[in-house]
């Protein structure tokens, strides 16, 4: 934002307007302008004097102790005109919220966030579109909006209304909103923040803003939103929506409902939002739990925007998304299988005192190992509406961490508390849960201390129902073309790594099988989709979970990723033994000879230590991995390099682990992986069976047979 735009901070709305936009072209022009300064001054009311008092009647006032403990939803009055908060009893009882932990401490917090975003937001390097910058990220302008809105009318301070009417100026002056590469000006997720934050503006300060300003924000809101609902029905993505669409959709809900009332011809708007976003949560409903497979920060921040619009929908619009709707009633065990042991979590500090996530989630799909999205919010509304004891338990676990995107939102939070859920740790759960429809198998050894972690995944992009009942999976474009792929942390770092933040699809950055030298379908592309595995109905899954000898064993059909017509079937099959032992056997049939290849991508560097051995350092210890081939199978275990392409680090090369199997028609092959505090220690050893059918794991006199699956 301009600096003089902070100048007249103490000026009229109507005043600060002419002043940060006139342009004196001579010392009489300036005196001119001061004359009419002043007469505006002499007839113009002090709109922050307007904002310390604002009517309340005082039937609807409550200041006692019990109102404030009470869930909002409780005391709301049907039908709900307002956005999350009908009623100014409402607004009291969290004006007496915030007088006790946590949400004092959550207000200062966002206060401190607030204050940092505006400190260090490069304002004309986010907000001006142009050549190289079509994007153009002003979500944290429509976030900051959105954040001044609440404290402006929660504690009524002068110095927010004040904020807030700079805050606004700007927003409207821009051109655009963000420019979508093929959608326009307004239109993606700058342009969603926007109509969010805005539209809170209009909805919960609207009586105190000037007359002028409160209809230039529903003028310019009615236009950029239906350029937005245009573009997002045109384009037709029904179906799982993750990332973009939500947010884009929670715009345009938040603007159909805040304008609905002064504004008529909002209608459509709203009408084509809730038919975009019907199909979703009947897809939700099918699922398992909501995981999009671009990976964790992706589903945090879709959830972010899929919440909000159920709640949207609930209380203004009386449709019911999260009644029986099991993806959504199941995020919290999602959210809490994919986490790190609470030991094993990282996290930064900025100049400001507020706390980022560095390390804290399993991630399959694009992105980073950590959420990018404060849960919080949501998991206080899911906590609610389902009566979870486990979604309180992460509501409150994460309210410490304030995360990159969208910090400034979670105020929502605080709304949507209800604090006759008590909180349930996840230590309550079962140590592993398969969700079958997603395609995804996690397993804990424990829920705290040095624990290790394994995540298996075999898919099509998106899961299940969405391949099965829809084209196209518009929610899968950050995912990757890696069924079979698994990740292991333990010792508190990766030995089996993820693929982290790309720029392209591509199977080997998982850690996966190659065949013939090439990838699962779509990989190369610079985006996953999903339109060969719907019209194919190409389904790679999990086939069984179960146990054996103590172990548990998991098995995985991966042929349907694969485009290779010669393929006849491919299985990767795996032993979790212990939490310092896991076995991988892979195995490939095809009609016509081909190579395949295993690739391994380690937290830390792989080197050979022999034939068919290598081994990883690790800051106590050594990960040591061997490999036996099945009869007739002609393999070799090597440490290689690998070219990878990052979004922020460029083509970065890593070292990594392969199973090279030569051509033939039928390869097999098994890779035992151990964590042993030195090189000469070793738990188990891989030998062939008396049987060809068989692999022979032995440790001592201790001893188990495991036959190949294809045999």
């Amino acid at each position: 934002m301009p600096s003089d735009t902070y100048m007249n901070s103490a000026l009229p709305y109507p005043i600060r307007l002419i002043m940060t936009s006139y342009r004196f072209a001579s010392p009489r022009h300036f005196i001119t302008v001061s004359l009419l300064l002043v007469l505006l001054l002499s007839g113009c009311k002090n709109h922050s004097e307007k904002a310390k008092t604002p009517s309340v009647e005082a039937d609807e006032t409550v200041t006692s102790q019990a109102a404030h403990e009470q869930p909002l939803a409780k005391q709301q009055a049907a039908p709900a005109n307002h956005l999350f908060v009908q009623t100014d009893a409402q607004w009291e009882a969290l004006r007496q919220r915030i007088q006790t932990e946590p949400y004092k401490t959550e207000i200062e917090n966002l206060r401190r966030s607030l204050e940092s975003r505006l400190a260090y937001y490069d304002w004309e390097q986010d907000t001006e579109p142009r050549p190289g910058n079509l994007m153009s990220d002003i979500r944290p302008a429509g976030d900051m909006i959105a954040a001044l809105a609440f404290l402006y009318k929660l504690e009524d301070k002068p110095e927010d209304y004040d904020q807030l009417l700079h805050m606004i100026d700007y927003a409207l002056g821009l051109p655009a909103w963000g420019v979508h590469k093929t959608g326009g000006a307004d239109s993606d997720l700058a342009g969603g923040h926007m109509m969010f934050g805005l539209s809170l503006a209009y909805d919960w300060c609207g009586d105190d803003l000037p007359a002028n300003l409160k209809q230039e924000i529903g003028d310019d809101l009615l236009s950029r939103a239906s350029n937005m609902e245009a573009f997002v029905t045109s384009r037709g993505f029904s179906g799982y929506q993750n990332n973009h669409n939500p947010v884009r959709l929670l715009g345009l809900f938040a603007v159909g409902i805040a304008l609905r009332e002064d504004y008529p011809e909002v209608a459509p708007i709203l009408e084509g939002a809730m038919a975009m976003a019907k199909p979703t949560f009947e897809a939700l409903a099918q699922t398992d739990g909501f995981i999009a497979a671009e990976g964790t920060p992706y589903w945090q921040y879709g959830l972010s925007a899929l919440v909000p619009i159920a709640v949207i929908a609930k209380e203004n619009l009386g449709i019911d998304w999260f009644t029986g709707n099991r993806g959504l009633e199941q995020v919290p065990l999602i959210q809490a299988y994919f986490m790190l042991p609470p030991e094993s979590r990282r996290f930064e500090t900025n100049s400001s005192g507020l706390r980022f996530s560095q390390l804290d989630v399993l991630n399959f799909g694009d992105g980073p190992s950590k959420s990018w999205h404060n849960y919080t919010k949501y998991m206080t509304y899911l906590a609610r509406e389902y009566r979870s004891g486990l979604a309180q338990w992460l509501s409150d676990e994460n309210r410490a961490d304030v995360s990159a995107h969208n910090p400034l939102t979670r105020f929502l939070g605080i709304i949507w508390y209800d604090p006759s859920v008590k909180p349930v740790s996840p230590s309550t759960l079962p140590t592993s849960h398969f969700f079958e429809e997603q395609g995804l198998y996690l397993w804990h050894s424990a829920w705290s201390g040095q624990a290790t972690v394994i995540g298996i995944k075999s898919t099509p992009p998106g899961g299940h129902y969405t391949t099965e009942a829809y084209d196209l999976n518009s929610g899968s474009s950050h995912s990757q073309p890696d069924a079979g792929t698994f990740l292991v942390f333990a010792n508190d770092q990766w030995l089996i790594a993820p693929p982290g933040y790309t720029i392209n699809r591509q199977t080997a950055y998982a850690n996966t099988l190659l065949i013939g030298g090439k990838g699962q379908i779509g990989s190369g592309d610079k985006w996953m989709h999903t339109k060969r595995y719907a019209e194919e109905q190409r389904y790679p899954s999990i086939l069984s979970v179960d146990k054996v000898d103590d172990m548990v064993r998991i098995v995985c059909d991966l042929t349907p990723a694969y485009d290779e017509p010669d393929l006849i079937a491919c299985t990767r099959t795996f032993y979790l033994i212990d939490a310092q032992s896991w076995l991988v056997v892979d195995e490939v049939t095809l009609s016509e000879p081909a190579s395949a290849e295993a690739i391994f991508h380690g937290g830390g560097v792989f080197e050979s230590t022999g034939v068919n051995s290598a081994r990883m350092p690790l800051d106590s210890g050594l990960l040591q991995a061997s490999m036996l081939t099945g009869t007739g199978t002609q393999a070799t275990l090597l440490s290689v390099q690998h070219q990878v392409d990052t979004k922020h680090e460029g083509r970065i090369a890593r070292d990594i682990l392969t199973v090279q199997a030569k051509p033939s028609t039928k390869m097999q092959w098994a890779t035992l992986f151990q964590i042993t505090p030195s090189s000469g220690a070793t738990s188990w050893q891989l030998k062939r069976a008396q049987t060809e059918k068989s692999i022979l794991l032995q440790r001592g006199d201790e001893a188990t047979e495991i036959r190949w699956q294809q045999d």
